[in-house]
């Protein structure tokens, strides 16, 4: 009966480990670096082009400052002065009374569409999430083709679409840094 049992569970855990093997051929660090240089590429071109910044305070249980960072547009229009400079990345800093820090990083294109996510807390980042649009005749689509979450504790999440925006199913992969397990090196008075 035991050996019953394990030979189901085997063969019901197949079907699973056939999905992991079709994941990209790259492990986790692999895609924590290419992440990483993504987002860094991602914040010198939206840092590039600011062209004005504007913050306010609040101050309720905490202090919090938001700012909007704006690109000029180079093209001068008779319209709203919003529309001549779009919001290229917002951030949101708050300052509890009982000592939490959090901030939150967004970083959009031109068009309002976002590109990067970050979370901070304690000045550690807790969480980044990118977008990566496909275009087509010079014009992005509004779905991202690729979103990678990558979450403190060592776990990437990457979701993958068809890059020509013709919808469908997307395509989930998950990475996990493997740690070494501790061990103590003196046993414990107990």
């Amino acid at each position: 009966m035991k050996n019953c049992l394990l030979l189901l569970s085997w063969l019901l855990a197949g079907p699973l480990a056939a999905r992991a093997q079709d994941a990209p051929p790259t492990n986790y660090q692999t895609e924590h670096d290419s992440l990483w240089q993504r987002a860094a590429r991602v914040r010198t071109f939206v840092e590039a082009r600011i062209a004005q910044s504007h913050s306010t305070f609040m101050a309720l249980g905490g202090t919090s400052r938001r700012t909007q960072s704006r690109a000029g547009s180079g093209a001068s229009t008779s319209e709203s002065k919003a529309f001549a400079y779009p919001i290229v990345k917002k951030e949101i800093t708050k300052h509890k009374t009982h000592g939490a820090d959090v901030a939150k990083v967004f970083y959009y294109t031109i068009t309002g569409q976002p590109l990067l996510s970050e979370l901070y807390q304690q000045h550690q980042l807790v969480r980044l999430v990118l977008y990566e649009y496909g275009e087509r005749n010079g014009h992005a689509f509004s779905q991202p083709f690729r979103t990678s979450e990558w979450v403190r504790g060592d776990h990437l999440r990457l979701t993958t679409r068809n890059a020509a925006n013709t919808g469908g199913a997307a395509r989930t992969d998950y990475f996990t840094s493997l740690r070494q397990p501790e061990t103590d090196l003196e046993p414990r008075d107990r």
